[in-house]
């Protein structure tokens, strides 16, 4: 939800709220069985969110 409201940030439509404050630093893990077969609709979930998240979104600063 947060990456999604990035662009209303970005675009000065949201007010910053508590500027100093942050939440700490998660990282996010993909923990799966290994299976020989991996169905398409899961493989194409695991490269979706490793494309959206790559560079970690959530990190940039909003232009304010």
């Amino acid at each position: 939800m947060a990456h999604a409201l990035m662009p209303l940030f970005a675009g000065g439509q949201l007010p910053r709220v508590l500027p100093r404050h942050a939440m700490p630093d998660a990282d996010i893990h993909w923990l799966a069985p290994r299976h020989p077969r991996v169905p398409r609709r899961l493989r194409l979930l695991v490269d979706f969110l490793s494309e959206r998240f790559q560079g970690e979104p959530w990190k940039r600063e909003p232009a304010i």
